[in-house]
């Protein structure tokens, strides 16, 4: 406006804050009304702006101007190198993609064979459904069974990656890569193979199919529930961290030994419910490829901490 100023009295500021007002200038008199006609129009408002600010050590009180220190220079960060160093980036997309992938499928199975997945999470805990899904048909041949062996081995190598990471720390050992969770997976699924295969032949050896049969389907549901139990584990050991991560590994582990142990134990009653079984050969079986390679992997993991620590 025209004939306005500014005035600001910094003396009779005793405050550590103070507030600037701009004003018009009372004191000043208009001679000449501008072209609105009116001396107090709605530019005229009287506080223009207001804001606040602590008065520092450059304040000076003649010159009206004050300045303050930066709130961006201090920090609660320690200096822990102030040599550069490379920086090592590891991304978990992938493990999202399998995450989809696996909850895909499950969906899949849900919505077309809801009754028979029931039957099989009920098998793991009784005989008598184990012997209604072989009437019902064959198992092995239907297609929720790529589904299910799908989800399985996916989880349960991730459920192993993440293990390991937990007590090894992977990203340390520059081992948390997808190229090594595939080279697991490849190791896991080549054993089931392996196994499997030397399953049937001692069944053809010794004419017990039947029995082979039985004890296949057996370790397969067990291993459909194991995967399905750790699915939603899976989650919260690879995205938590602190006490809930801890937590959440502790008791997935714990799971897997559990139902590694009911298997054992219904093993065991299978071979001894045929006749034609030996007992004999029965015991060095699961030796050998049931207890064998879990005191393997024991070991190797064993000592990977020792060499570790």
């Amino acid at each position: 406006m025209q004939g306005d100023t500014t005035i600001h009295n910094a003396r009779l500021d005793t405050n550590n804050t103070f507030f600037v007002f701009c004003k018009p200038d009372t004191s000043i008199k208009l001679t000449k009304a501008d072209s609105i006609l009116s001396k107090s129009d709605s530019l005229s408002f009287r506080y223009f702006f207001d804001y606040s600010f602590k008065k520092s050590a450059n304040y000076n009180a003649d010159s009206a101007q004050a300045t303050r220190k930066s709130m961006f220079t201090t920090h609660q960060l320690q200096v822990k190198s102030e040599k550069p160093y490379a920086r090592q980036a590891y991304q978990n997309d992938w493990i999202v993609l399998i995450l989809l992938l696996c909850f895909s499928l499950l969906a899949w199975v849900l919505i077309f064979s809801r009754k028979r997945v029931m039957q099989i999470i009920s098998a793991t805990f009784t005989n008598r459904t184990i012997n209604q899904l072989i009437r019902d048909g064959d198992l092995f041949k239907e297609r929720i069974a790529v589904a299910f062996a799908i989800i399985y081995y996916l989880i349960f190598t991730l459920f192993l990656f993440q293990a390991s990471h937990y007590y090894l720390n992977f990203k340390q050992l520059e081992l948390y890569t997808f190229l090594f969770y595939l080279k697991m997976l490849a190791a896991i699924f080549g054993f089931h193979l392996f196994k499997q295969l030397v399953t049937k032949f001692i069944g053809n050896v010794f004419k017990n199919n039947s029995a082979t049969y039985v004890y296949l389907l057996n370790v397969f549901i067990f291993n459909i529930f194991m995967g399905l139990i750790l699915l939603p584990l899976v989650i919260f050991m690879v995205y938590s961290k602190g006490p809930i991560n801890s937590f959440t590994t502790n008791l997935s582990i714990g799971l897997v030994v559990v139902l590694y142990v009911i298997r054992y134990i219904r093993s065991v009653f299978i071979g001894v419910s045929f006749s034609k079984f030996s007992h004999i050969y029965l015991f060095l079986y699961l030796c050998t490829l049931e207890i064998l390679p879990v005191l393997i992997l024991i070991k190797i993991i064993i000592g990977l901490i020792d060499s570790k620590m």
